[in-house]
């Protein structure tokens, strides 16, 4: 609220209607609409509000701000209600609601925009994982087929390793004959 410098501090000084409205610059009508409408508690000359309004230092500087905030600032006047009843949910301008409402939409966009990026990248991952899968398979059947190839190339090397010192067992056989026949011809 706003603070008024002239007014005394030591003593609480009354004000009638017209004195509050020349030092808060509104007018008796407009006061009492908004003494009513605010629902200002004020004081009276006579127990039981009766008599006269008379208004306090702190209803002067509550007119102040709430005729600033409506006419100054273009809050509404159920605005500056809420505002001076403590509904602060209820007084944010709609221009900051908008903007709120703005950055929670943009907010929930990127979110969005973050949970596709995280559902293709898991998609991504599958696909890579199955390829993955694929490719050890495949290497597996690989191995296997180098080791039966492996395999099969031993028997025939064996076969083959047999074979030959089989007729070299019969060529050397062949050729001790031959040089017996010849010792013994000689």
């Amino acid at each position: 609220m706003e603070k008024i410098p002239e007014l005394d501090n030591t003593e609480e000084k009354l004000y009638t209607p017209k004195e509050a409205g020349q030092k808060a610059n509104l007018g008796t009508e407009t006061l009492r609409s908004y003494v009513d409408f605010f629902e200002l508690q004020t004081k009276w000359t006579k127990p039981n509000n009766k008599g006269h309004r008379r208004f306090t230092k702190q209803n002067i500087e509550t007119l102040i701000t709430i005729r600033k905030m409506i006419q100054e600032q273009n809050y509404s006047r159920e605005q500056v209600r809420d505002m001076l009843l403590g509904n602060e949910d209820e007084f944010v301008d709609q221009q900051a609601k908008s903007r709120l409402e703005d950055k929670m939409d943009q907010m929930i966009d990127n979110q969005d925009k973050q949970n596709d990026f995280y559902l293709a990248l898991v998609q991504r991952l599958d696909r890579l994982e199955q390829q993955n899968t694929t490719i050890l398979q495949e290497n597996a059947e690989m191995r296997q087929f180098i080791k039966e190839r492996d395999e099969a190339r031993d028997q025939i090397l064996l076969e083959a390793i047999r074979n030959t010192q089989e007729q070299n067992k019969k060529r050397v056989g062949v050729l001790k004959r031959t040089l017996n026949f010849f010792k013994g011809s000689g």
